[in-house]
This record gives structure tokens, C-alpha cells and sequence, in this order.
């Protein structure tokens, strides 16, 4: 089995790390970020080096890589690291949580982060980079592309599509035989109904604090019936 190596530092590369090590037992060898990025030697007690020497430093038949920093530009940024590491030869784990429910029905790609109590029903087909949070279901004869972020408790029906570059908010959902265009943003706790466009952007009503009153002023669950 080989040792894992983390591209990036940081709060999502400790959750990854965390999941690694903690819940699959894993080994994290080291850290790799790009040189221009580069301030520490060490984190999390482990090495650090540059991403332009890792042909140098890691063998191929000997480690495998993890993408553990989500990126900005709506995933691209992590995808390009996805495809710059494939293109050298290394192999892109699919970090996988005890907890999570996938049907072995189901297909994937490589380089996925599924987390806890996530579920990919029969017939769901994953591609690769994505990441899908805890909770989140992918419900039955159900694509997802690539490089995606799937949020807590977003769910799908059946027979609906998500493209690639998309983000699924936390408690969204889609309706079944929905299709998500490449690069679309749904916000949290959002049904679509409708096929999306390319850089689609729904997001909630806005929400602010009702303005005189206060929350003491409610009677909640009382009863009108006179004693």
C-alpha cells in the first residue's frame, strides 16, 4: 500500500488528513505545495516540499497523491493540479470515509474525497476530482462530472445530471431529471426545478433580523383557550 502525499496545507487538508489517517489508517508521508507558496518546512509534524520537485523526491511506484486544498475559480485551480499530477504518471487516491454508502452498482473516477455518511446509490456514476461532505446523496442512475464540490446534505433525485466546475450548496437540492450546467453556483437550501445554464447563479432570499422586535415578543405554542 503506498504512502499518500497531500498537495496543500490547511484547514481542508486537515479535515482530508484527519479521514486519512484517523478513519482509513493510512500514512500522510508529506505536504507538497507550489514554491511561491512555500513559508514552512514541516506541518502537521511532516515534511513540506515544493511541487515543481516531487518527480525528484517521490517515486511513483511508491506513493500516491491526494489534492487537499479546494481551490478558487470555481475548482479549476484544483483540476489543473488534478491533470498536471496524471500527466507526471501519479496515481490519485479516492479517499473514501468508513461511513459512506456507495452501491456497487455505482462507478468513479479517481481522485475523489467522499465523506462521512455520504451516499452514491445504484447506478450513480462519479467522475473525478469531485468532493462530496458528509450527508450529501446521489441518488440512483445519477452523474456527477468532474472537479465538483457537493456541500452537506445537498441531495439528488433520480436520472439528474451535474456537470463539472459546479457547486451544490449546503441542504440544496435537485429535482429528478435535472441537468446542472458546467460552472453553476447553487447556494444553500435551494430546490432547482429547472435545468441550469453555464455560470448560473442561484442564490437564497436574503435574510436580516426583523427590525423592533424581539424574539421574546413571540408566543410560541401557547394556547388561546380560556382556563
Amino acid at each position: 500500500m503506498k504512502d499518500i502525499v497531500m498537495i496543500g496545507t490547511g484547514d481542508f487538508a486537515d479535515l482530508i488528513s484527519d479521514t486519512i489517517e484517523n478513519n482509513m489508517q493510512r500514512n500522510i508521508a508529506a505536504y507538497v505545495i507550489d514554491s511561491k507558496f512555500k513559508t514552512i518546512d514541516t506541518y502537521n509534524d511532516k515534511p513540506v516540499y515544493e511541487f515543481e520537485n516531487i518527480e525528484k523526491i517521490f517515486g511513483k511506484d511508491n506513493y500516491s497523491f491526494v489534492i487537499g486544498f479546494i481551490g478558487s475559480k470555481m475548482y479549476t485551480q484544483r483540476y489543473e493540479k488534478y491533470k498536471q499530477l496524471k500527466d507526471m504518471g501519479y496515481e490519485l487516491e479516492n479517499i473514501i470515509h468508513s461511513t459512506a454508502s456507495i452501491s456497487k452498482t455505482s462507478c468513479m473516477g479517481d481522485g475523489n474525497i467522499i465523506l462521512q455518511y455520504a451516499i452514491i446509490a445504484n447506478r450513480g456514476c462519479i467522475g473525478s476530482c469531485n468532493v462530496i461532505c458528509p450527508k450529501a446523496y446521489i441518488n440512483h442512475d445519477v452523474t456527477v462530472g468532474n472537479a465538483n464540490y457537493i456541500a452537506p446534505g445537498f441531495s439528488t433525485t433520480g436520472y439528474s445530471a451535474i456537470g463539472n466546475y459546479c457547486f451544490c450548496g449546503v441542504n440544496s437540492a435537485i429535482n429528478n431529471k435535472i441537468k446542472v450546467a458546467d460552472y453553476t453556483f447553487i447556494g444553500g437550501g435551494l430546490f432547482i426545478s429547472k435545468d441550469t445554464n453555464e455560470y448560473d447563479v442561484y442564490v437564497p432570499p436574503k435574510r436580516e433580523p426583523l427590525k423592533r422586535l424581539k424574539s421574546t415578543s413571540f408566543q410560541m405554542f401557547s394556547s388561546r383557550r380560556k382556563q
